[in-house]
């Protein structure tokens, strides 16, 4: 599978096997590559950030905020390609010799349902529960975009639909 491809995977539908092949394949080693994720949490002043894996596993030494999470998402947002790819609701990729082929259909239920949610990412484990961060274009106010980040989450999609409905009735 070709590398862009595997970022599709890692982004659209957070495919866990993708992003460990990522890893190996940029930094040698996934040890390798989460010491890279680790230093460039530090250039972006992400204080409160430790990463254990690159994938989001639960881990005593794994942790972020939201406040540090904001810093992450302002720097992603500098990357159009990337932006446009977690704003894919499906897409199909195919291996090199084209003999298999993955339909990747996004993980964030919130993108389907709401033309106003451009994307971003998605995340579960049984201990940090859903996360959910959305990109969105704020309909009554054309040009105005936001994030919304929300770790923790026993309902992600309701309580991330909350404040969308919070910012819809109270920004001026």
């Amino acid at each position: 599978v070709l590398v862009g491809d595997l970022l599709k995977a890692m982004l659209i539908v957070s495919a866990n096997d993708a992003t460990l092949a990522l890893a190996r394949h940029t930094a040698g080693s996934v040890e390798a590559f989460v010491g890279e994720m680790n230093a460039e949490a530090r250039r972006l002043g992400m204080s409160d950030t430790a990463f254990q894996n690159p994938v989001g596993f639960d881990d005593p030494g794994h942790f972020s905020t939201a406040a540090d999470l904001s810093l992450l998402v302002a720097e992603f947002l500098r990357y159009p390609e990337l932006v446009k790819i977690v704003g894919t609701e499906k897409e199909m990729i195919y291996s090199v010799d084209r003999r298999h082929r993955h339909e990747l259909l996004t993980t964030n239920r919130l993108m389907i349902e709401y033309p106003e949610v451009e994307g971003l990412k998605t995340g579960y484990t049984e201990e940090a529960k859903g996360n959910l961060i959305i990109l969105v274009d704020e309909p009554n106010h054309p040009g105005f975009e936001y994030f919304s980040i929300l770790l923790g989450s026993d309902n992600r999609e309701a309580e991330t639909k909350s404040i969308m409905t919070w910012v819809q009735n109270h920004f001026q």
